[in-house]
């Protein structure tokens, strides 16, 4: 399934969100049950293990095979599943394993995939933070947050990724770094565009650059490649000049 084919995220989103993998920053996508979600995680763990990195699927419903494929069962927990996946040191772990204690893999520095079947994305943080996690070690764990929603026209879009910003106290705090904006309605047909509205964190990005991030792919998933790109193409000559 081609993503940007269908009006579902752009590339650059796409290889946004790739490029926040490859890199050790761990992803939680959050949508209502359809919405998705086990799709595009089936979708980007493929597109990683294409590009020869070494990924690991925890899923009690099998519904994700990609890389090694470890099942919970009645004699092995969840829990000790991710502990045995963290010792086989991966560079991705994707869990489809709802209300699973996945944020502890994350915090040990694997770069992790996980799901949250709710409607919203600060609702989804709030419930995992009810217990023992705290919002900020949560923030830690999933600095970055994917959105999928249907939308009216019936077609399934990420409405938003998300950097979960530490410091909430009571509730996530959250920036909006891409959004779907929609800019016609017509019945029930949308015409809108897949929009990058902020940078990442100086945080997120000295974490990738430890991992490796060379300054090319830097610039290219920063606001401004898109509008550089842009301007770049222009024949010489266009445009006005400022005054």
């Amino acid at each position: 399934m081609t993503f940007s084919a269908n009006d579902f995220a752009s590339k650059r989103e796409l290889s946004c969100l790739d490029t926040l993998l490859r890199y050790g920053i761990s992803l939680l996508i959050v949508g209502k049950p359809g919405a998705g979600k086990t799709t595009f995680m089936r979708y980007l763990l493929s597109a990683l293990s294409g590009e020869k990195m070494d990924v690991v699927t925890i899923d009690d419903k099998q519904e994700i095979n990609v890389g090694t494929l470890l099942s919970p069962s009645d004699s092995v927990l969840t829990d000790h599943l991710l502990q045995y996946a963290s010792g086989l040191e991966p560079d991705v772990i994707g869990c489809n394993i709802d209300d699973s204690p996945v944020w502890k893999a994350s915090l040990q520095g694997n770069a992790v995939i996980a799901a949250s079947p709710d409607f919203d994305p600060r609702e989804a943080l709030y419930q995992m933070s009810s217990g023992s996690l705290p919002l900020d070690r949560l923030a830690r764990a999933f600095p970055v947050i994917v959105f999928l929603r249907i939308f009216r026209d019936g077609k399934f879009r990420i409405a938003g990724i998300f950097e979960h910003v530490p410091g909430g106290q009571k509730h996530p705090e959250l920036k909006a770094i891409w959004e779907f904006r929609i800019k016609e309605k017509a019945g029930e047909k949308l015409m809108g565009v897949h929009q990058q509205v902020n940078d990442l964190s100086e945080s997120i990005f000295s974490r990738m650059r430890f991992s490796g991030l060379s300054p090319v792919e830097e610039q290219k998933i920063r606001k401004d490649y898109e509008d550089a790109e842009r301007f770049s193409d222009r024949p010489a000559g266009s445009g006005s000049a400022a005054p």
